[in-house]
């Protein structure tokens, strides 16, 4: 995936659509960035099915009270960065995370990576 290509909109909630060549298909993606004052949320949408995965840069709670504003299924776990690309087994979302947690490494920011869904991650007990 080539990153320098992707032109951002310039909005709070910035958004981009890009083509990924995954195996023997290519596959449209919308990726979306919100920025909060804890955490960054990115959401990364397939087209064809609408399949997310969301990658989130989250530092810990102690940081500001914004970390705490989700409740219930809502809230989110930390996660050790080593554990991300494990976390969820699908191409796409492995490939898009590893392409974000590396620019982000580049511009000097050390705060932990978090890749987010509900199916794998209990909510904060």
């Amino acid at each position: 995936m080539n990153t320098e290509n992707i032109t951002w909109l310039t909005s709070p909630m910035k958004q981009t659509t890009f083509k990924v060549e995954l195996a023997a298909e290519t596959v449209l993606v919308h990726l979306s960035l919100q920025v909060f004052r804890d955490y960054v949320w990115v959401l990364l949408t397939e087209d064809a099915n609408n399949a997310p995965g969301t990658i989130v840069r989250y530092d810990d709670p102690a940081c500001g009270p914004l970390a705490y504003t989700y409740e219930g299924e809502n809230r989110l776990n930390t996660v050790e960065c080593v554990e991300l690309l494990g976390l969820r087994d699908n191409p796409l979302t492995q490939l898009s995370s590893r392409v974000v947690m590396n620019t982000v490494r580049r511009t000097g920011d050390t705060r932990p990576v978090l890749l987010y869904n509900r199916s794998t991650i209990s909510p904060r007990s």
